[in-house]
């Protein structure tokens, strides 16, 4: 869900596509990309300095059947790559999309 100003929806929506297509017509670079998992990288260190948001994370895993996920998140960041990225963007042009945008007034 997205939250953008009142009558922007539209507007955040074609942007949000027009990127999507840049990436699953290969206009992503390692930098951006390493960049990309870097973040993901530090949000994962950041929520596990709080033991409560290390167990929630552990058992979401558990119910998700992923029993090793937390143990290997940062292996799997490490091993996308461009093409990964590139092929997920292409799946995601290929059906229809469904965006959930709400306006704050």
């Amino acid at each position: 869900m997205v939250v953008v100003p009142n009558g922007n929806g539209e507007k955040f929506r074609d942007e949000a596509l027009a990127i999507i297509d840049d990436i699953a017509n290969g206009k992503l670079d390692e930098k951006r990309l390493e960049k990309a998992k870097n973040r993901l990288k530090s949000k994962n260190i950041f929520e596990e300095e709080n033991v409560s948001s290390l167990a929630q994370n552990i058992g979401y895993a558990y119910v998700l059947d992923f029993k090793d996920y937390h143990l290997n998140y940062e292996k799997g960041i490490d091993s996308v790559t461009l093409a990964d990225v590139s092929a997920a963007a292409k799946r995601m042009t290929e059906g229809p999309m469904y965006f959930g945008i709400t306006t704050n007034n």
